[in-house]
């Protein structure tokens, strides 16, 4: 052999491994300006619910999928995640809101959502202090609200605990009054007067929902109450003060 000569194996190999490494470069690129894309629609989607929502600041955005912009093409999109938090809706703190929509389109200026699923926690700090005028405070036991508040039994208040089920009925949530614990032991809430109206006095109505959305359950965890509402085919039409088209 020569010493001008190559060797026929080494070419193939050096041209294989560079095409490799620059089809590696390209989908670095790809992918991060893909994300990159992702991130500044996500911001621009946040900013509209902000403003639409009436906002002090904007929520965290998430739009699923692993690539963002063949769905931004197609002009559909696989799911999108909204998380809010501390939100003043008049007397009321809503501690967090999370929503997932599923199979989101934009057709004709408007927002369309396959499905729509929503849960808002209220936190126990939020809730009335006081009930029936009984001062109260709140925490779940065991999948029901506990009330923590004191009765006058036989001229003396006795601090008790009202276990209450709470249920959505309608566009309203109705509060039952299932037994009320006294120094550990449990008794039927009629046994002691006053345990039935501190359970009674938290039903209240809520507020009407959008067309397809409806509340599905209200559930008491460690973190406060927690309101599920959810939908099937939810359009929107899109504000216009907010960046949005008629």
């Amino acid at each position: 052999m020569t010493a001008d000569r190559v060797p026929r194996a080494w070419v193939p190999r050096s041209w294989r491994a560079r095409v490799a490494v620059g089809v590696a470069l390209l989908a670095v690129l790809l992918l991060g300006g893909d994300r990159l894309t992702a991130r500044v629609a996500e911001h621009v989607v946040a900013g509209r619910l902000a403003c639409a929502a009436g906002l002090s600041r904007q929520p965290a955005v998430r739009l699923d999928g692993r690539l963002f912009l063949p769905q931004a093409l197609a002009g559909r999109f696989s799911g999108v995640t909204v998380v809010a938090h501390d939100i003043r809706r008049g007397d009321l703190t809503l501690a967090q809101v999370y929503a997932h929509l599923r199979d989101v389109s934009f057709p004709g200026g408007r927002a369309h959502a396959a499905h729509v699923d929503v849960d808002v926690t209220v936190g126990y700090p939020a809730l009335p202090a006081e009930v029936a005028g009984h001062p109260v405070r709140y925490h779940a036991a065991g999948g029901l609200l506990a009330v923590d508040t004191a009765i006058t039994v036989s001229g003396r208040e006795v601090p008790v605990t009202v276990l209450v089920d709470t249920a959505i009925t309608g566009n309203a949530v109705t509060v039952t009054a299932r037994e009320v614990e006294v120094l550990g032991v449990r008794v039927p809430t009629g046994a002691l007067a006053g345990g039935t109206a501190v359970g009674s006095g938290l039903s209240r109505p809520l507020p009407s929902l959008p067309a397809g959305l409806s509340y599905r359950s209200l559930t008491a965890t460690d973190s406060g109450l927690r309101l599920h509402i959810a939908g099937d085919d939810i359009t929107a039409t899109r504000s216009t003060a907010c960046g949005g088209s008629r």
